[in-house]
This record gives structure tokens, sequence and C-alpha cells, in this order.
């Protein structure tokens, strides 16, 4: 997620509480406007994080927002408008967008664009616009609404979401808590836990990549090279030790990447341990720097390559979401004790 988009996110949120956002000038100066906003949660879905939106793309002047929200919040006419789980909005004016009328069953924890107006929507849905194999992937053109209906694509188990996804060399990454998947012109359910590699051109299910995570599911994924970074709640990947809430596999057979440091640096802090608590729910990977952020109340910057800990920070809460731009690290958590939301760091 850019900082942009980071910006916005706060953007949406406040207005659906009703209050002005503010938006950052090229001198550093603040300057109020209004914008449509997102409301009602819906509390039946698996996660009982209370949070209205979880993902946002930018596509060219639009912006797409995901998650468990059921209508958009018009500030014009104080009406709510019906339009669960993913809602687009026009950037410049912060309008609602509703030519864009897209209908998934259920939340969307995940976007990302794909060139032009096609973005990918990853979740816990078993349909979009009522098609068939839509269930937890679907490609969606922004220019229509319309869903892409030469991609297909489902996941399979029980409350079955896909978390996390990342597309790299002409396929997608995902993550997240499935027991089986399917696509392209496969018909039938193949067994997965918790991570699928799907090709991106028509869905297809990679039929090599499958690793395992035990115990939990993946909250993030993020390629980089040939090693595919995954982190979350789980208790294993492959049923190897040490491999708690982080792993990095391959992208040809999801095979853990020898000689890498998996886990966590517990040494650093026994809050990182799941018996306490701890798990990853973001990360983001520049250069040869992955940046870890999660529970309890840590960042962790590790070398890509070897996985060595290079730092451990105590950001005195949860991190839910970390991003660099520039040479800046940002860290979105529930912080506190003279802490912003978004914690700035020198990358």
């Amino acid at each position: 997620m850019t900082f942009l988009k980071r910006l916005l996110f706060s953007f949406i949120l406040c207005v659906g509480f009703g209050l002005a956002a503010p938006t950052l000038s090229s001198a550093g100066a603040q300057t109020n406007y209004p914008v449509d906003g997102v409301a009602n949660r819906d509390a039946t879905t698996s996660t009982p994080i209370k949070a209205e939106i979880w993902a946002l793309e930018s596509v060219g002047n639009t912006i797409v927002a995901g998650g468990k929200f059921t209508e958009v919040a018009d500030r014009s006419s104080g009406r709510r408008i019906p339009q669960p789980y993913l809602a687009a909005f026009n950037a410049s004016t912060g309008e609602f967008l509703p030519g864009v009328r897209t209908a998934p069953n259920g939340p969307v924890y995940d976007i990302k664009s794909l060139g032009g107006t096609r973005i990918l929507i990853a979740g816990e849905f078993t349909s979009v616009n009522q098609l068939p194999s839509t269930g937890g992937l679907a490609v969606i053109d922004l220019a229509t609404g319309l869903v892409d209906t030469s991609f297909k694509a489902a996941i399979a188990g029980q409350d079955a979401a896909v978390r996390s996804v990342d597309v790299s060399g002409g396929w997608i990454y995902a993550v997240g808590s499935f027991t089986s998947a399917r696509g392209g012109s496969v018909a039938t359910l193949q067994s997965r836990t918790r991570a699928a590699k799907f090709r991106l051109s028509d869905g297809l299910l990679n039929s090599s990549w499958a690793p395992a995570l035990t115990g939990g599911g993946g909250w993030g994924v993020d390629v980089s090279g040939t090693g595919v970074h995954i982190g979350g709640y789980f208790l294993s990947a492959n049923g190897a030790a040490n491999t708690e809430t982080l792993a990095t596999v391959n992208t040809s057979n999801g095979a853990l990447v020898g000689g890498w440091d998996h886990g966590l640096p517990w040494n650093a802090s026994a809050n990182w341990s799941t018996a306490a608590g701890g798990a990853v729910n973001d990360l983001a990977v520049v250069g040869n720097r992955l940046y870890v952020a999660g529970a309890k109340h840590r960042l962790a910057t590790l070398s890509t390559t070897t996985g060595a800990a290079l730092a451990n920070e105590d950001i005195r809460n949860d991190g839910q979401s970390v991003d660099v731009v520039g040479n800046r690290l940002f860290v979105g958590c529930h912080c506190s004790v003279n802490l912003e939301w978004t914690r700035e760091y020198n990358a």
C-alpha cells in the first residue's frame, strides 16, 4: 500500500464518522476536503477485528476500497447507499462512483491493480456478481464493474478466505484460510493448506506449488526473486520447526528456502511467540530488506536473502500494516504514548 493510498484510507474511514479528511500539500500544510465514506460493518464474518476497510488500491483517478462494510455514506445527501464489500471513489473529489456496482457476497481483504482498469480482488466471498468460479478471487474491470469470466478460480473450506495476494511472473500467490482450491478449466478441488498459486491469465491452479501452513492462516505474502515470504498466525510451515508465523518458500514447489532463517527473532522479544499472542499482520519487501509488523508490539527488519534479523523494535502496540515510500518506512498501528496511528522510520 503506497503512502497516498494510506492517506486516502484515513480519509474514507474519517468521513464514515462525519469528519473532514486532511490532505498534505507540498509544503506540509493541511487542507480539509470532505469525501464520501463507508458504514455498517458486517459482524457475521469469520474475522472478529472491527474494521470497515481492509484494502485500498489506486487505479488511475479511482480509489477502490474493499472490506467488511455494507454501505456507502453519501456526504451530500446524508443517505446510506447499499454497496457491500467493494466500492469505488473519485480520487480527486472523493465522490462515490455509483457506476461501479460489483457485488461480492462477502468481505474483500486485498486488492491489486493489474494494469489498465483491471483489478484482482481477494477475500471471504463465495461469488462475485453471482457468477461461478469467483470464490475468494476474481478479476474485475472497473470500467464496467463486470467480472472477467476468462479468469476462473475458487477456494473452499470452513470460513474460507484469501487474506493477501501478490502477483509476480504471471502468477498469483494467495494465502489465507482455506483447505482446497481450483482454477482455470479444472473443476475439481485440489488440497491446499492456506496457500495456493494461480495463473493470472486464466486462474489455473499451479499443481506443484503447495506449501502447508498449519495451526493458523496466512495474512501477508510478498514475492522477492525466487522466494515467497509468508507471514501470519500459523504455527509452522511445511511442518518444519522454527517456522512459526514467518517462512520463506521457493516459487517452484513451495518448499522452504534452505539456509533461510525462518520464524522471527524470538530471542529479541518473548512477545513474538504465538503462545503469547504473537503473529504477523503484514510484511513488505524493499530491495534486500523484509519489514514485518504484527502482534505483539514489534517491528522486525530481516534480510530477504538470509532471513537474518537486522533490527527488532518495540512499537508499543500491534502493527497492522507496513510500507516503504522512498527512504521512509511507514508502520500503521494502534499505537499510543506520543505515537501517531502511522509511525514513520528511516528505511
